[in-house]
């Protein structure tokens, strides 16, 4: 039950505490009118009409808890947006700034790559599985998404109305810290572009790698990045699909990379880019020869020569053929003194 007439009118959120529930007070301080508390509401997954939303305002009741909760979860996202309108900060609207004055938003990464991590200002976040479904769903998209997508995305096991719910529950879940970490516009969402995700700088790095423009002198080339793969952990169809796309960029962007450092006279990095790139594809002869050139432009041919050999069986044990022309030719110029010299590998 709420009252119309209360001036601190609380619901109970999933973390024990409480927050503010619809009153008339609350929905004036948020700048709403019914239609549009209504068209909010309905696009959280609320099934009220606006003669129900005004009833329950006027009267203070409200039947379902459900409804109840969906109404403050629109208030509170409301009041988030007029206190960034107002440059007042997160939290401005709410009463409280948990952010330092002048707004100094503390950085935000993301970590996609080996497993899901969020860190704020240095500091380990640890959130709950919807809740990391969803910022993990964000960040893998491109600008602002539908609340109907996302939520049909994500929980698509579920009727509508349970995918909004499930949606909003994980909403409320991020609440504290959604104002440096989600942008919300009516019925979209988004990850804020502030937001620093790893999978977004390693794609960028390779592309410059595969264009050529990547600074590879020495000690600016860090492989960790290159190292991992996407969110292993998970393992439904939109994360799938994503990750065998950065599993081919990644193991271009090391070939790329183990040749071009070999030319460099940079062996270490150019030996360990070719392991990284036949650990993600052992069958690939193009990352069996980036390693075998690194072998050859460091001096260690009988390096090289075992990886030929390892390649060769796996050839033929799993796929029964021999390696192409292109990847005998580097052993034989071994032994006919016709190898590539190091400056001319590709």
């Amino acid at each position: 039950m709420v009252s119309a007439e209360s001036h601190s009118s609380t619901a109970p959120t999933p973390s024990g505490s409480t927050r503010e529930a619809v009153s008339h007070e609350a929905r004036q301080r948020a700048r709403l009118s019914v239609p549009e508390l209504w068209a909010r509401a309905f696009e959280l997954g609320g099934m009220s009409d606006e003669a129900e939303i005004e009833r329950s305002l006027r009267e203070g009741s409200f039947a379902d808890p459900h409804e109840q909760g969906v109404l403050a979860q629109v208030l509170h996202e409301r009041r988030l947006e007029l206190a960034r309108d107002s440059g007042g900060g997160p939290g401005a609207a709410l009463g409280r700034d948990p952010f330092p004055t002048p707004f100094a938003p503390p950085l935000v990464q993301l970590d996609l790559l080996g497993s899901f991590r969020l860190r704020l200002g240095g500091d380990s976040v640890r959130l709950p599985m919807n809740a990391t479904r969803l910022v993990a769903f964000l960040a893998l998209s491109d600008g602002f998404l539908l609340r109907r997508h996302i939520a049909g995305s994500l929980w698509g096991e579920s009727t509508e109305r349970q995918a909004a719910g499930s949606l909003r529950s994980a909403l409320w879940r991020l609440h504290d810290i959604s104002p440096v970490l989600i942008e919300i516009a009516d019925s979209h969402l988004r990850l804020l572009p502030s937001v620093r995700v790893d999978l977004l700088e390693s794609e960028k790095f390779a592309r410059e790698v595969l264009a050529g423009d990547a600074d590879l002198s020495a000690g600016a080339v860090d492989l960790g990045l290159l190292s991992r793969d996407l969110l292993p952990d998970l393992t439904e169809d939109w994360v799938l699909t994503r990750r065998d796309q950065y599993v081919q960029l990644r193991i271009r962007t090391l070939e790329a990379l183990s040749l071009a450092l070999s030319n460099l006279g940079n062996f270490g990095p150019a030996v360990h880019a070719g392991m990284l790139a036949v650990a993600a594809e052992p069958l690939r002869e193009s990352a069996n020869r980036a390693l075998i050139v690194a072998h050859l432009a460091e001096g260690c041919v009988a390096a090289a020569a075992r990886q030929y050999e390892t390649v060769r069986r796996l050839l033929w044990d799993e796929l029964g053929v021999e390696p192409s022309s292109e990847t005998r030719a580097l052993v034989v110029g071994v032994r006919t003194g016709t190898s590539p010299r190091p400056g001319t590998y590709r």
